[in-house]
């Protein structure tokens, strides 16, 4: 089973408000809400901007090994899902790196697994360890102030739909 990472979708204030529906009317207004913030997720994961509007750090592209294993590969915008617990709505993904991704990363030795050192196109010759600087946190899963006013406009409709009928 892969690792699944997690993060709420909430504030004081959604669930002040969510407060004054049915339990029914809850769960019709959290998967609205939660269906919103998967696709925000899904788009950021894609466009690499995070919730604040940052951008992710670059990548350097390189060209794919000669030789590969066959893995079955998941983009980080595929693996996210939502649930619901209780009032809350959880955004998680099961890709391997996504709590690297959202978090960051502290630097770090890399040394190698199989092999006795390594190797990579371009670099001067084998090495036994590397030093990795370490990765800046990217959050993919979090809520923007924008994503925040449209989860309680969500709510408020649903309010008002409620009180109407």
């Amino acid at each position: 089973m892969p690792m699944v990472f997690s993060t709420e979708v909430s504030s004081d204030a959604i669930a002040q408000a969510l407060e004054v529906l049915t339990p029914r009317a809850q769960v019709k207004v959290l998967n609205r809400m939660g269906r919103h913030q998967q696709q925000q997720a899904q788009r950021r994961a894609k466009t690499r901007i995070d919730a604040n509007g940052k951008p992710w750090a670059t990548i350097t592209q390189r060209p794919a090994p000669k030789k590969t294993k066959r893995r079955s590969r998941i983009k980080l915008s595929q693996s996210i899902v939502f649930n619901l617990r209780g009032s809350t709505v959880l955004l998680q993904s099961t890709h391997p790196a996504a709590k690297f991704i959202q978090l960051g990363t502290r630097p770090h030795k890399i040394r190698p697994r199989k092999k006795k050192a390594l190797y990579w196109e371009g670099a001067e010759h084998p090495v036994k360890e590397v030093n990795h600087p370490g990765t800046k946190p990217f959050d993919f899963l979090g809520i923007s102030e924008k994503d925040e006013e449209i989860l309680l406009r969500m709510v408020a409709d649903a309010v008002a739909a409620n009180a109407g009928g």
